[in-house]
C-alpha cells in the first residue's frame, strides 16, 4: 500500500511500495503512481477545476474518443481522453508511441528528434529530445527533453513520460523555446472490438499537461 499523490506534478513523494532503492531512472513509480491516481482513477486535486467534456464522438468501425479538461490550481490546463481504436493490440500502440524514427510519419509538428540517452530496454528507458513546429503564426518551435519509461501491470501497458528541463540535453537551440512543464502518461489495453468485429480493439487513457509559455487562452 501507498498514499496516492495529491500534488498537481507527477513524481511527488509516496510511501511504502513506491519506494523501491533501485528504482532509480528519471520515472520512476511515484510518476506511474501520479497518473493512476489522477490518470486512470478520478483523484480529486485541491484547488483544481472540474473535468469538462471537451468532445465525446464516435465513428463506427474506426474510432471512439472521448475528451475532458480541466483548470489547475495554478490556473494551467490538464487535458484526460479515452481513445479505442480497432484492428490493433496495446503492444502495437505502445510501439509506435515509442518509436521516435516513425513518429514524424504520423506527427507531422515533430520536424526534429534526438535519442540522448538510454537505461534499461525492455522498460524503454530514454531520454529524447524533439523539437516540434506550430501551425500558428504567433508561437515559435518549441523544445522538449523527455524521459519515459514504460511499465506492464497484467493486461495493462503504460507509457510514462516527464519534461527534464534540467537534463544536459536540455541545453536551447537559438530561436526555439524549451517546454520545461510537461508530462504526457497514458495506459493501453487490447479490448474486444465495441463494434463487434470479433477483432482486437485498443483502448487508450492519455493524461497530458504542458506549459508552452504563451497566453493560457491561446494555449
Amino acid at each position: 500500500h501507498f498514499d496516492f499523490p495529491t500534488s498537481d506534478k507527477p513524481g511527488v513523494p509516496c510511501a511504502g511500495a513506491c519506494d523501491k532503492a533501485d528504482d532509480d531512472w528519471y520515472v520512476t513509480e511515484k510518476d506511474l503512481a501520479f497518473f493512476q491516481y489522477h490518470g486512470e482513477g478520478e483523484g480529486g486535486l485541491q484547488g483544481a477545476g472540474p473535468w469538462e467534456v471537451m468532445m465525446d464522438k464516435e465513428v463506427p468501425n474506426q474510432l471512439r474518443y472521448q475528451a475532458w479538461r480541466r483548470v489547475l490550481p495554478n490556473g494551467k490546463t490538464e487535458y484526460k481522453s479515452v481513445t479505442t481504436c480497432p484492428d490493433a493490440t496495446a503492444e502495437e500502440f505502445t510501439d509506435l508511441y515509442f518509436d521516435d524514427s516513425f513518429r514524424p510519419v504520423w506527427d507531422a509538428m515533430i520536424n526534429a528528434y534526438s535519442i540522448a540517452e538510454t537505461g534499461d530496454f525492455d522498460q524503454r528507458q530514454a531520454v529524447v529530445r524533439w523539437t516540434r513546429k506550430f501551425p500558428f503564426s504567433f508561437i515559435n518551435s518549441r523544445q522538449y527533453t523527455i524521459a519515459r519509461r514504460f511499465f506492464r501491470d497484467g493486461d495493462k501497458l503504460y507509457g510514462i513520460t516527464k519534461g527534464l528541463p534540467e537534463h544536459p540535453a536540455s541545453a536551447n537551440d537559438t530561436g526555439v523555446v524549451s517546454v520545461d512543464q510537461f508530462y504526457s502518461m497514458w495506459v493501453s489495453r487490447t479490448v474486444d472490438c465495441p463494434w463487434g468485429s470479433g477483432r482486437p480493439a485498443v483502448q487508450t487513457t492519455l493524461l497530458h499537461h504542458e506549459q508552452l509559455k504563451i497566453p493560457e487562452n491561446l494555449a
